[in-house]
């Protein structure tokens, strides 16, 4: 993940488009958590995209030796929602083609929302907000005749009365 004076960085060298913004993908199951910094490269006119993952949740000979990723759908959506690259890391002959299925039409351009998901504002109002994390995007069709907004809610640890309004 960068560090903000890198982030800022971008603000001069404008030749910076993309950026990823993740941790290592690794035994770090939290890895996929972007949601607040894709809000700061978003509004310095940098798309953010996290760093590649595995389609299944068991890779043999894997470097991370017996590790089991619990997060394959969620890494898959997240980084779909970020509007990077969307990248996959399976070893060779290991993917699975059900998930990534899931991310594309059948011609093979991925669904893409028209900004990345970014945390919500209520994920920032401490005890009064939610406990996890919240995100929201939106999409239309070409011709904006259709509008559809979409919410990631993941990791509450408690109940959440969520309202359109946020």
């Amino acid at each position: 993940m960068p560090l903000n004076p890198e982030i800022l960085e971008t603000l001069e060298n404008t030749q910076v488009h993309y950026i990823r913004i993740s941790d290592d993908y690794s035994t770090n199951i939290n890895q996929w958590n972007i949601g607040r910094a894709s809000m700061i490269t978003w509004a310095l006119g940098v798309i953010p995209f996290k760093d590649t993952f595995w389609t299944t949740s068991i890779q043999p000979e894997s470097r991370y030796g017996n590790f089991t990723e619990p997060n394959v759908l969620l890494n898959g959506l997240v980084a779909l929602m970020s509007l990077g690259g969307v990248a996959i890391s399976d070893k060779i002959g290991n993917t699975n083609s059900t998930v990534v299925n899931r991310l594309c039409r059948t011609d093979g351009i991925l669904f893409r929302p028209e900004r990345p998901a970014t945390a919500m504002d209520s994920t920032f109002l401490g005890d009064n907000g939610p406990k996890g994390e919240m995100w929201h995007t939106y999409a239309s069709d070409v011709r904006k005749m259709f509008f559809v907004e979409y919410v990631m809610i993941t990791n509450l640890t408690q109940s959440y009365a969520f309202t359109w309004n946020e």
